[in-house]
């Protein structure tokens, strides 16, 4: 569950550079590329929210039979996923 967790941040992590790559890009001239990085940006957010219910859902449902300081701080990393998914539908 933990290493999802991680799995989840390292994929906001990369969602971000690859928003950056796509604003900087888009600015200087619009191409093809930048229609390819936002279909790569869509599948990434589809990713994003199914992992989003696959490990976060069954923290905050008790699936976890871990200490509640653990079980605290995967709800956190979930938390923080989510609102980060959540601005990227807005």
């Amino acid at each position: 569950m933990q290493l999802g967790i991680l799995g989840m941040g390292a994929l906001d992590t990369v969602i971000d550079f690859w928003e950056d790559a796509s604003a900087v890009h888009y600015s200087a001239q619009h191409s093809e590329f930048d229609d390819e990085v936002q279909k790569l940006l869509q599948m990434a957010y589809t990713l994003q929210e199914q992992s989003r219910l696959i490990f976060c859902d069954e923290t905050q449902d008790g699936y976890l039979s871990k200490s509640a300081s653990e079980s605290l701080s995967l709800r956190s990393s979930c938390d923080s996923t989510y609102s980060h998914t959540s601005e990227m539908y807005e």
